[in-house]
């Protein structure tokens, strides 16, 4: 049995040296990066990346590119030094720079992001001893995002087309850079619902328009008989599906129906019918409302917080086993053995009790001086 209290107290304590570790450490480790704006297409001109949870007053390293052995070689797009404000964060805005990679500042007229999933900047620690950056050791914190195909709107004329009557698809929007004729054409493609190939097939080359700084889009199809059609609208010379446009051609007039934006999924983005309703966060003001209290959003905090009930928890554990060994005094009768068993439950609750109250005074002082300086 007092092995066992031993046991108990020993592992209270182990538990308590973690968490002071963790609590310290996790300021130095940061969190979950932000990233603005929340949706994200080929227009976009800037993405703001926000690293928080750092070490106010530090030096951390920011990497522009999507490989990480290039970060680690200070090679491909490079990298940056950036120090951490007094409200420990780091801020920074990146536009897209070739495949992947991005640079510093919002996009200019020639800038773009690329349509794809795995842009990622990377947080380093910086070393004050030497040239060592980008390793996995030093790495903090990754910034992932993606950027979706651009949504543009076009319009098909005439609305009612008629046999043999000529079909018109127009683009009505371009992409960055907008006055760039390899961004902005597409292969349209003319095709029976029932997969039947007529054989009008014809890609889009960007046509000037004047004045407006961008280019129309258009192709013309010659007419087709009474059926059932369907337009592909896709990116030229890729495999990416913008659109299907579902229509019906009559003697009379048809009409222009379905339409199907990104059919194959690769996006995932707002399929014409809207977005959800608006969620709610839960933890506005960055505070969480629990049974145990309101519990901090920033890992430190919270990590102090979940310390401070640790420490009462393990301070109640200690109370009952004092109460228990004065009950087994009270009731021992005189019997030597039952007494003796009290008083040494009541010592080791006592001395475990004392244990963790200077334990907690000593690695807090060492906390604050020692592992609050790790970079």
């Amino acid at each position: 049995m007092k092995l066992l209290r031993i046991l108990l107290f020993s592992l209270i304590i182990c538990f308590l040296i973690i968490a002071l570790h963790h609590s310290n450490l996790a300021q130095a480790q940061g969190n979950e990066p932000t990233i603005e704006p929340s949706f994200r297409d080929e227009n976009t001109t800037g993405v703001t990346i926000t690293y928080t949870g750092l070490i106010a007053q530090q030096d951390y390293w920011v990497c522009w590119d999507n490989d990480k052995q290039d970060c680690d070689d200070d090679a491909g797009a490079g990298r940056k030094k950036f120090e951490s404000g007094s409200d420990k964060t780091i801020s920074v805005v990146v536009c897209g720079k070739g495949e992947g990679n991005v640079k510093e500042g919002e996009c200019g007229n020639d800038d773009y992001f690329l349509a794809r999933d795995d842009y990622n900047v990377r947080l380093y620690r910086h070393q004050e001893d030497g040239d060592v950056c980008c390793d996995n050791e030093n790495l903090i914190a990754e910034a992932k995002f993606d950027i979706k195909h651009f949504k543009f709107d076009y319009e098909i004329t005439p609305p009612n087309p008629k046999t043999g009557e000529p079909i018109t698809v127009k683009i009505l929007e371009t992409r960055r850079p907008h006055d760039d004729k390899g961004r902005n054409d597409y292969d349209i493609f003319l095709e029976k619902r029932n997969g039947q190939d007529i054989g009008n097939e014809q890609n889009c080359n960007a046509v000037p328009i004047g004045d407006r700084g961008g280019f129309d889009t258009e192709c013309t199809f010659p007419g087709v008989e009474v059926g059932e059609y369907q337009f592909d609208i896709n990116e030229y010379g890729e495999d990416f599906t913008y659109y299907i446009v579902e229509f019906t051609v009559t003697d009379t007039g048809g009409e222009i129906g379905d339409e199907h934006w990104d059919p194959d999924g690769k996006d995932n983005i707002d399929n014409g019918l809207g977005a959800g309703p608006p969620g709610k966060n839960p933890c506005a003001g960055g505070t969480c409302k629990t049974a145990l209290g309101n519990l901090s959003t920033d890992i430190g905090a919270f990590s102090t917080q979940f310390l401070s009930i640790a420490i009462g928890l393990a301070g109640g554990i200690a109370l009952v086993l004092m109460v228990i060994g004065s009950v087994r005094v009270l009731m021992s009768s005189g019997d030597p053995k039952n007494v003796g068993a009290g008083r040494d439950m009541i010592i080791a609750a006592v001395a475990g009790l004392l244990f963790l109250i200077f334990s907690v005074l000593i690695l807090k002082f060492i906390g604050l001086n020692i592992l609050g300086g790790i970079v």
